[in-house]
């Protein structure tokens, strides 16, 4: 029996509203996690902002398409070789965001030369982390009129680190 985490597994009947956790309120965005008459918003602007900066890009160009329309991505088995942890740091991170952004196209196009990148594949990478500069505040919005539903999961070991 796993009584840690059988909450999880359940179906509720209850409504449930969402809020910032205690200790977490931010003065300077009383909006965050917050649910609108008109609906919710999900988007990943912060972490978005967190890995342009980590990979270096927090300073580049924008660009206003993931992949550009004449890209043809191949082996480039001639092309300098990059390195392959970095890359695959990248690609990484690009796939946590596929979640809300339309990105997915051009990130699993990329995942394809993760064993052996090349320059001409970082590049491409790049241009999806430019990209996201210019769309910084892009993300999924769930209508309160909509026939969707929106569901969350949380890993339940998560739970043990945060005070309430």
């Amino acid at each position: 029996m796993d009584v840690k985490s059988a909450f999880l597994n359940g179906s509720i009947e209850e409504e449930v509203y969402v809020r910032q956790p205690p200790g977490f309120e931010s003065a300077k965005f009383p909006d965050w996690i917050k649910q609108g008459p008109e609906g919710t918003l999900v988007h990943q602007a912060k972490y978005m902002k967190d890995i342009l900066k980590k990979f270096d890009m927090g300073d580049s160009k924008t660009m206003t398409t993931p992949m550009s329309t004449n890209t043809a991505l191949d082996a480039d088995e001639d092309g300098e070789a990059v390195d392959q942890k970095e890359f695959q740091g990248m690609i990484g991170s690009l796939l946590y965001l596929t979640a809300t952004r339309p990105i997915q196209f051009a990130v699993c196009l990329c995942v394809r030369y993760q064993a052996s990148p090349r320059t001409s594949h970082c590049q491409a990478v790049k241009r999806i982390f430019r990209y996201l500069k210019f769309t910084p505040e892009l993300g999924l919005w769930y209508s309160s009129g909509s026939s969707l539903s929106l569901r969350g999961f949380s890993d339940a070991d998560c739970w043990r680190f945060l005070d309430y």
